[in-house]
This record gives structure tokens, sequence and C-alpha cells, in this order.
């Protein structure tokens, strides 16, 4: 039986809550259990997803015509290579307007292809409208909420703010200090190198980071498990 060819993107209307940061983990995530993946940065002036991870991530202008079919061409292929979108705050509104338009969600079904929203959640009222509106546009795709702590804290006046997003699922991104979140996000040394494939005689990696990534690669396989096990009831 063939896998689902998945595509994660990694959304928000807002700036600065850790969409690039999950879209790198999420490709590290893969990396490390030697997987390819395809990722596609849509900050075509200067993103940091393709420059953490430049040999998997095509640089992409929604604006432009030619990156609409770039990108949209390759999402809706069944060939169960993960796809990760970072979707660039100032390119969210068109995204979806040119999705829409190109007629992904039909697309993708025909094809196989599971899309799912790994939607940014912040304290903010803008952020929780967004992601109804997501519900409703796309309704049946899964949105998963990722709170980037360290990125978007939530208001603690309000522990029940995340309850209020459609959704029954998430990931929790940590806080991190800032010398580890250095080693993260650094493009010469890339966590894959840092933390699994370092020399013997590497120095070790900054406090604090091992159980970090490890938390959230958890995450990861967590989701993973619960899809193959859907799978294998639906099979039934």
């Amino acid at each position: 039986m063939r896998r689902r060819t998945f595509v994660y993107i990694a959304c928000s209307p807002n700036p600065r809550v850790g969409t690039t940061l999950t879209a790198s983990l999420l490709t590290t995530y893969f990396a490390v259990t030697n997987r390819t993946v395809m990722g596609f940065d849509t900050n075509p002036y200067d993103g940091d997803f393709a420059r953490l991870h430049p040999k998997s991530t095509s640089v992409i202008d929604i604006a432009a015509t030619r990156g609409q079919i770039d990108m949209f061409d390759r999402l809706v292929v069944p060939d169960e290579t993960p796809k990760i979108v970072d979707l660039w705050h100032p390119a969210y509104r068109r995204f979806f307007e040119v999705a829409d338009n190109v007629g992904f969600l039909d697309e993708a079904d025909r094809s196989g292809v599971t899309p799912v929203l790994l939607y940014h959640a912040d304290a903010s009222q803008k952020s929780l409208d967004a992601c109804q509106d997501l519900g409703a546009r796309w309704p049946g795709v899964e949105i998963a909420i990722v709170s980037n702590e360290g990125a978007a804290s939530l208001d603690p006046a309000h522990p029940g703010h995340l309850s209020r997003f459609p959704t029954e699922h998430g990931f929790r991104i940590p806080p991190l200090n800032a010398v580890a979140m250095a080693a993260a996000t650094d493009p010469e040394t890339p966590l894959k190198e840092l933390l699994w494939d370092a020399p013997d005689d590497a120095p070790p990696p900054p406090d604090g980071l091992i159980d970090w990534i490890e938390d959230v690669l958890a995450q990861f396989r967590a989701f993973e498990l619960r899809h193959a096990l859907a799978d294998m009831e639906f099979l039934w």
C-alpha cells in the first residue's frame, strides 16, 4: 500500500510566530528518519527556510504566475514525498486565493494528497478570526495549531484561548535559550549535522538543545503514528 503524500503548510497572517522554525524542524525530522522532503519558501527576498535547507527547498514568489505554477503543480504529485510550505505572512492571503483559483483541494483529493495546515496561533483576535475563517474556507482539511512559546507566547490571563481555535490537535514548540536557539537555526551547521552526524571529537551541543529537539520530534512522530493508525483502521 502506498503512503499518503502530506502537504504541510506552516502559516499565519501575523509575523514573528515561528512558521520558519516549524518548517525547518519538520524538515529535520524527515531528514533524521531518512526520508526525502520537498520544501517551498514563499519569501522571495530573504527566506530563512531556504537558507537553512538549501538542498531540499525552492524559493517561490507566490505573486508571480510562474511561481504559482511551479509550486502548486508539485504540491499535488502523489509521490509519497512530504511537501512543506513556509508561508511568509505577506503572502498569506494570496496563497489561499491562488489555491482556491487553481482547484488545489479538489486536485489534492483526486491525487490522494493530504494537506495539513500548521496554523501558528498567537494571542491576538486576528489570529483566532483568521484560523476560524480557514476552517470555514477549507472544511475537512486538518488544522493543527502550533504554539511557539518562544516566538508568540499566549496571554496567561486567558488560558483557554487555544481551545477556541477550530482543531483538536496541535504542536507545542517550547521556549529555548538564546545560545541553543542560535545553534538550532545556524545555516552553516544544520541540526542534523550538529546532533546526529557530528564527529566524535565535536564539542557538546548547547545546554537544553537535545531535550528541546527530542520533545519536538516526538510530537511529529506521534502525529504520523496517529495518521498511520487511522489508515489501518480504514483498511479493516
